[in-house]
């Protein structure tokens, strides 16, 4: 095996350390002892020769870009490295050593079929245990090739740390030389939450009945549909501030309907107040596009008829992690 300069001096001071320990018995030991310490000095000074002389290797290696892993709404993504320091040209080839690409607790295992690496060029697939072919004919000369390993069209990943073991295989094309490393693959995948709101908002129009009913009670126009995307349990909150304002009447809220991953919402009406947080709903991870559909009611108070006039009472939205 040859070995590279940094290993090699690690070697001369560990050859040192023996010849001197070597030296140090020898000269204690009586004539026939000597003869065989000899041998072992010879031998030692051999080996010490051959691996300072050899030629230096270099290895093609692959190591991460930076610390970033980057989530999108359809998986996670992380830049990595493959280099080498002589000109030479090689076909780079990389294995799976898993069937699935697993969080470090085990329940989560993303088959195989969605991850893949981009050589920049395209999205290289992994099968089984094969080989797959990242570059065909490359040369680095010290400039690394920057490839991106990435898990797609999952959906949101759910939080956790994630690992998939790789071997890449490196065939020296001058030389049919073929070294082979291994490299685990870990991917961060930190909280990420976020939601959208369909429409400008929830409006109010006053009918001319409503206008001269006491007792009114009317919904707004159109549902509010609020989409969720969150790779952790998640709470939906309506929260109102200090500052909510002169209402007409009184408010209420409620949900009519969620999709598959909302696991409770509210379904009675309940009275917005000033400084007040209400869990609209409830879900588990991973939850990507997910529907909340939300209603409001505004009713006369105190049997009276709801005043004429434009109000504009705000609200918040506000996406937490459910511990």
């Amino acid at each position: 095996m040859k070995l590279n300069i940094i290993q090699k001096e690690e070697i001369f001071k560990k050859y040192i350390e023996v010849l001197l320990q070597i030296v140090t018995i020898w000269i204690g030991y009586p004539e026939r002892e000597r003869f065989f310490m000899k041998k072992t000095l010879i031998t030692t000074l051999i080996l010490f020769a051959w691996t300072m002389f050899s030629p230096a290797f270099s290895a093609v290696e692959m190591d991460y870009q930076d610390t970033i892993t980057t989530i999108t709404s359809l998986g996670v993504e992380r830049k990595l490295i493959i280099n080498s320091n002589d000109d030479s040209r090689y076909r780079i080839e990389v294995r799976s050593l898993a069937n699935t690409v697993s969080n470090s607790s085990g329940t989560v295992e993303i088959p195989l079929a969605n991850f893949v690496i981009n050589n920049n060029t395209q999205d290289i697939d992994f099968i089984d245990s094969e080989f797959s072919t990242l570059y065909s004919n490359v040369t680095f000369n010290g400039v690394p090739q920057i490839v991106t390993a990435k898990i797609k069209d999952y959906g949101m990943v759910p939080m956790g740390t994630y690992n998939i073991g790789l071997q890449m295989q490196a065939t020296n094309l001058d030389t049919s030389e073929i070294t082979s490393t291994m490299f685990n693959l870990r991917l961060v995948v930190e909280k990420t939450q976020n939601i959208a709101i369909t429409g400008s908002g929830s409006q109010f129009n006053m009918s001319a009945s409503n206008a001269l009913t006491k007792n009114a009670r009317i919904t707004n126009e159109s549902n509010l549909p609020i989409t969720v995307n969150s790779n952790c349990n998640w709470v939906l909150v309506l929260k109102t501030d200090a500052e909510f304002g002169t209402t007409p009447g009184n408010y209420y809220v409620r949900t009519i309907g969620g999709s598959s991953n909302v696991t409770q919402r509210l379904q009675e009406n309940v009275l917005l107040e000033e400084s007040k947080e209400i869990i609209l709903a409830k879900g588990n991870a991973f939850s990507s596009n997910e529907e909340v559909d939300v209603q409001f009611t505004l009713e006369s108070r105190d049997g009276e008829f709801i005043p004429a006039g434009n109000y504009n009472n705000r609200v918040k939205y506000l996406i937490r992690e459910d511990s």
